[in-house]
């Protein structure tokens, strides 16, 4: 498992969004969970471009970043004027999961794959004009084509979904899957499968992995130390991560998830009775964000 200080000496290099906290610190209007900012107050989409193909040479010099180029300029051009909800451009979530896959030194057709992931979903390009365009990325809606020939399999569906579509999978032994399925044990899991002795994780992150803070906890069952090493380090780009075993999966979720909301309460009841005692709004959130 990688130790904190290299996670941490690896992402000195890295760009983040600011925290919520330091946006409402900020005075920035916030509706649902997210700072309303202009498009200009984010990173700008084609620096984030230039940070990608950076961090692509890094680790393969040579390699021919024509797919990825054209993968930006479609997915760019496809979202084109979509925002969220924050008011930031909708190209920049697309190029993190590409740099993100980049720090992981993945190959070209994934690093691709990653930058046009919401495309079909969210965009009117179609899977056929995907496929046109991009003849060595396997394209396709259909789950169990996607989960079939997949290396690793991330299961993030409502626990109520987890039967018929594991149902619909049929995996196979040599396969890793991964449950983000909040309350399913490995038991479980295995009645719903071909192979009940194929690699398994369970893996709970929390909200803060929206801002790649992420307390990730994993626990596993039939792995090695490969396996256990390659997804420690996948998750540790989104946050810290620990191996626990699965019997503590309640107790540590108490404290890594719930604990989240009982901190923010704190937060919004210290910051209402600074305003109740003549505070400006911003003036008492900043003082508690910094304390």
């Amino acid at each position: 498992m990688p130790d904190e200080k290299n996670r941490q000496e690896s992402a000195q290099g890295t760009l983040r969004p600011s925290s919520l906290m330091e946006d409402l610190a900020l005075g920035l209007e916030v509706v649902d969970g997210h700072a309303i900012k202009s498009p200009k107050d984010y990173e700008d989409p084609d620096k984030l471009y230039d940070m990608l193909i950076a961090c692509i040479r890094k680790y393969h010099p040579s390699t021919d970043v024509s797919m990825i180029s054209k993968a930006y300029h479609l997915a760019k051009k496809a979202h084109g004027e979509q925002f969220r909800k924050s008011g930031e451009p909708y190209i920049v979530h697309p190029l993190w999961v590409a740099i993100i896959l980049a720090e992981l030194e993945m190959d070209k057709e994934t690093i691709a794959a990653g930058m046009m992931h919401d495309v079909i979903e969210d965009t009117k390009i179609g899977e056929e004009k995907l496929k046109k365009e991009f003849p060595g990325i396997s394209v396709t809606n259909n789950n169990a084509e996607a989960a079939t020939g997949a290396d690793i399999v991330i299961l993030a569906v409502k626990p109520w979904f987890i039967e018929p579509v594991m149902r619909e999978l049929k995996l196979k032994s040599k396969q890793i899957l991964i449950s983000v399925a909040a309350g399913i044990s490995f038991e479980e899991l295995a009645h719903y499968v071909v192979a009940p002795e194929m690699a398994m994780f369970r893996l709970i992150p929390n909200t803060a992995i929206s801002e790649l803070e992420s307390m990730t906890l994993v626990a596993a069952r039939n792995t090695n130390d490969e396996q256990d090493k390659f997804i420690l380090r996948l998750f540790s780009e989104m946050g810290t991560v620990m191996l626990i075993p699965e019997d503590k999966i309640a107790a540590a979720t108490a404290l890594a998830s719930c604990g989240i909301a009982y901190v923010l309460k704190y937060v919004q009841a210290a910051m209402q009775a600074g305003i109740e005692m003549g505070l400006r709004p911003k003036d008492a959130m900043q003082m508690i964000a910094q304390s």
